[in-house]
């Protein structure tokens, strides 16, 4: 058991590492710090050099026809354009942490991408805007809202798929620094589980143990992949017998072949005086030296493929030899017992 503990845990490890690589809040809220008057003087004042052209001519049509007048009137045009209720729950202390992220500066810094600080819409003071701007992108089809809170203006955009927003990767992927750690976990209990080795003639672990952890990373590739293509975790989850269902049984397929591993990793075959004893994952099995009549090479083609036992009753056992360690033990031991190993099959004993 303790190899299918180890494969287990390996597994594990890397799952967790998936799905902490790639998990995704459901939705972002992202908000900036808004100034009407500077933002009204580029949108709207006069240009600092004249151009000729057609284009410069339509722009500066465009310009003149929808200038409101003032940075004032800019403000309130903007603000009751989709203005959102009041929220108590954002003070002046968070507002003034937004505009310091917009000079790199502040708790919010790293979380702050093209003049956006990006949240996930759980965290507080946002959790209590979440619903209304979720309404707000219902009746208009449009992303942001405006709203006055903590003594300043604020836009506020809301990213139902968190992938498609220029959020950075530490708020996109809030879970991923933990990732590797998991990863870590399960290799180092792996290699703990295996390090000591059984007695008895068994397959190299070496290929084993290579094929345990490439298998292992296949699965987790598999298991994270619906949670990197989708918009979001929550549309991955919500789509279990679509795609994520599909990669998801792909990756159970592979942790399959694990268990297969493990198999072949806890097969080994034990020589001693009272007979040969073979052990497995669940199983174990004795053939005392009483009942071996006889035993001989298989051969195919040339190529000997193993032992064959010859039994009491005419009953044969057919021991494999492919792979197998140290399998000398067991040959060495039959040949004291039957000289004529290697040599002539002999006949199946009668009756």
């Amino acid at each position: 058991m303790r190899e299918l503990a180890a494969r287990l845990v390996l597994a594990a490890g890397f799952l967790a590492a998936a799905w902490h690589f790639w998990f995704t809040p459901p939705e972002l809220i992202a908000v900036r710090a808004v100034d009407f008057a500077k933002e009204y003087q580029e949108e709207y004042g006069a240009p600092k050099r004249q151009r000729l052209g057609a284009l410069f001519g339509a722009r500066e049509l465009v310009r003149r026809a929808t200038d409101p007048g003032s940075a004032e009137q800019y403000r309130e045009k903007t603000m009751s354009s989709r203005p959102l209720p009041p929220q108590p729950a954002i003070t002046p202390e968070w507002t003034s942490h937004v505009a310091a992220a917009a000079e790199g500066r502040g708790p919010f810094a790293d979380r702050l991408a093209r003049k956006y600080v990006y949240f996930d819409s759980s965290e507080p003071p946002l959790n209590s805007l979440a619903p209304a701007l979720r309404d707000s992108l219902r009746r208009t089809s449009f992303t942001n809202a405006w709203l006055n809170a903590g003594g300043r203006d604020l836009e506020f955009m809301i990213y139902p798929e968190p992938h498609s927003s220029s959020a950075p990767l530490n708020v996109v992927y809030p879970a991923r620094g933990r990732a590797a750690i998991f990863a870590l976990a399960g290799l180092l209990f792996y290699i703990l589980l295996t390090l000591r080795a059984p007695s008895g003639i068994r397959h190299d672990p070496v290929p084993i143990r290579v094929l345990d952890v490439f298998v292992a990373i296949c699965a987790a590739l598999a298991f994270g992949l619906p949670l990197r293509i989708y918009p979001s975790t929550q549309a991955a989850l919500e789509d279990l017998v679509g795609g994520t269902g599909f990669f998801w049984a792909v990756s159970g397929l592979l942790l399959l072949l694990l268990l297969a591993l493990a198999r072949r990793a806890a097969y080994r075959i034990l020589v001693d005086p009272h007979g040969i004893s073979f052990r497995g994952l669940i199983w174990s099995s004795v053939i005392p030296w009483g009942q071996i009549a006889g035993a001989s090479v298989r051969e195919t083609h040339g190529f000997a493929e193993g032992l064959d036992l010859w039994l009491a009753g005419g009953r044969r056992e057919f021991i494999a030899w492919t792979g197998m360690m140290d399998f000398l033990t067991l040959i060495h031991a039959l040949r004291q017992r039957f000289p004529y190993l290697g040599l002539t099959p002999p006949p199946p004993p009668e009756g």
